[in-house]
């Protein structure tokens, strides 16, 4: 049997049925319409083996696919949404906090047309974008062969981030792509990870949605910017967060705001070092 949804968490989003025509799965083919979900298993703190679960969405559409937790999806949805007024306000409070929490604020569009990634984020009401050259993995495609979620793959391997990655990718899905940054392979890349498991993607939903999904490159101005002065303004943001709410009036707890920004430099295992 073929990828069925496999986590009620993704109800919410589900978009349509499973894929079962390989034919219009290809970046080059602007009728591809792709929704890949994965499970994202990874360790925050590279001085600790705890682990962290998150889930993650890959839309492929035409020249364009894009790659987002379910955290930051929800939360994009839930802000176009009409804002609230008077009483709903606190129900729209609620629904935030109710949210899945992410330690990934970014999206990524890669551009197969123009050879390009660009990484968004907003850091306080700031739009930044990280523009680099679509990834070129060396990838070694290994002899091994398995059974993955009823379709038929091969291993590979590549260095990445400064580390070393295998994958399980599918020919049956003929779609050069991946979670995250990954891509290149002749087909679906359905699993990934780094030799010592510091991330690990497994996908757990495929689907073909009935309507288009709109994967385009965003419009909005963005600021250009770097990899490590986006992720020091993006902690440097949040570290301040008590401190400002502080100063709109609002009681902080001493022990809990300790606690805050000690699991926020505690994320120090970046998935590109």
């Amino acid at each position: 049997m073929k990828i069925l949804s496999l986590l009620s968490l993704y109800s919410i989003v589900n978009l349509g049925f499973v894929v079962n025509n390989k034919t219009f799965l290809t970046p080059s083919n602007s009728k591809a319409n792709l929704l890949a979900k994965y499970s994202l298993v990874y360790k925050p703190d590279s001085n600790s083996q705890e682990k962290k679960t998150e889930y993650v969405n890959l839309t492929i559409n035409g020249n364009y696919s894009k790659f987002e937790t379910v955290g930051n999806f929800l939360r994009d949805s839930l802000s176009k949404a009409a804002q609230p007024t008077g009483s709903d306000i606190q129900a729209y409070v609620d629904k935030v906090a109710a949210l899945p929490r992410t330690n990934f604020k970014f999206f990524i569009i890669k551009d197969y047309q123009r050879k390009s990634t660009a990484l968004y984020q907003r850091v306080g009401s700031t739009l930044y974008v990280v523009k680099q050259p679509l990834e070129s993995f060396k990838w070694e495609i290994k002899p091994e062969t398995t059974t993955l979620y009823g379709y038929a793959c091969q291993r590979a391997i590549t260095r990445f981030g400064g580390r070393e990655y295998a994958a399980w990718f599918t020919r049956e899905v003929p779609v050069s792509d991946g979670p995250y940054k990954f891509c290149g392979l002749p087909g679906l890349i359905l699993e990934v990870k780094d030799e010592k498991e510091n991330y690990a993607f497994k996908i757990v939903s495929l689907k073909k949605p009935g309507a288009p999904l709109v994967t385009e490159a965003p419009a909005p101005a963005a600021s250009p910017t770097t990899m490590a002065l986006l992720r020091k303004g993006q902690l440097n943001f949040d570290l301040s967060m008590p401190q400002k709410m502080a100063g709109m009036g609002n009681s902080t707890d001493a022990e809990k705001v300790r606690l805050y920004k000690e699991r926020l430099l505690k994320f120090n295992n970046h998935l590109e070092k």
